[in-house]
């Protein structure tokens, strides 16, 4: 059986990268990295020959992927004759590499009291943390700043409740007010933060099972590159689908449809092509780009078509 998981695409837009799986005899599995390019009639092909290869990141300039490998024995390694490897889970890196953010639950009983998890800015040179300040109660996961590094988003819920409940959990955003200083505390306080599908009847965290992708219930937030909105992924009737959420309040906006379950990748730098997979219950999970359409003025129309789909 073969699974594939994390596209991500080159920031021309060009080509996609994927963690390739497969599960062989008595359940080993193997993952490596594969790329496919998005025009012409090239298959796709290997890019790296590990057994347990994870989480490639694309470097700006198109030419690297940082990526993770497993041993043998299931300890990370960095590879450093092609590549480097930063793995993160929550923490978030701003796009001035200077400061951090993670959601976390500092208190005694955290898996009793999840509403108690807070947002930390941790500066990068001092290793000093300030807790972000304003926040509503609630779960907080999968922190991503904005490309100029002025907001936050995150999947939360408001009220003393887990991210795994009955309500959805909803896309929230904040802007962040400069740090300040005082009495031996340094405190930075969200700006206006809300949520930006509470009206929306779609979870960020439901789950679709299937046995041609490994199931996955964690939210993925990508910023559109303008800073004007996110992608996420929404789980709704069974299905899994691909989302953009304005950031002016607006009506979010399915960009894929059908009986299918959808995992979202990164985004190109022009903000035009999305690396994603989709897989159903009767077909190989395919990898491949979703592009924006836009109109003949040049505005998006709120409507994406596949550009291409690969099966690995």
């Amino acid at each position: 059986m073969t699974a594939l998981s994390d596209p991500q695409i080159t920031p021309d837009g060009a080509a996609v990268v994927v963690v390739r799986k497969v599960v062989g005899e008595k359940n080993r599995t193997e993952s490596s990295l594969w790329i496919a390019p998005v025009e012409g009639p090239v298959a796709p092909r290997p890019l790296t020959s590990g057994l347990r290869d994870s989480l490639p990141r694309i470097a700006p300039d198109g030419r690297t992927v940082a990526f993770v490998r497993g041993s043998a024995g299931g300890a990370s390694q960095i590879p450093r004759a092609h590549a480097v490897a930063i793995r993160h889970f929550d923490p978030t890196l701003s796009p001035a590499c200077r400061t951090r953010a993670l959601a976390t639950n500092r208190a005694p009983d955290a898996l009793l009291k999840p509403w108690k998890t807070e947002i930390l800015l941790l500066d990068v040179a001092s290793g000093t943390t300030t807790p972000l300040d304003g926040l509503p109660i609630g779960p907080k996961s999968s922190v991503a700043w904005s490309p100029d590094g002025r907001m936050l988003a995150w999947a939360g819920r408001k009220g003393r409740d887990g991210l795994y409940s009955t309500e959805n959990l909803e896309l929230w955003v904040a802007g962040i007010a400069a740090t300040k200083r005082g009495r031996g505390r340094a405190t930075s306080t969200a700006l206006r933060p809300r949520s930006l599908t509470h009206q929306f009847d779609g979870c960020l965290a439901a789950g679709t099972l299937s046995d041609a992708a490994d199931a996955a219930f964690d939210a993925v937030l990508r910023w559109r590159p303008d800073g004007t909105g996110l992608f996420t992924r929404i789980g709704r009737h069974g299905e899994g689908h691909l989302v953009e959420v304005p950031l002016d309040g607006t009506q979010p906006r399915f960009l894929t449809e059908g009986p299918y379950e959808h995992a979202l990748g990164s985004i190109s730098a022009d903000g035009r092509r999305i690396a994603a997979i989709r897989t159903d219950a009767t077909t190989p999970v395919e990898a491949g780009v979703l592009e924006l359409e836009r109109s003949r003025g040049g505005r998006d129309t709120g409507k994406a078509a596949w550009r291409c789909r690969t099966a690995f």
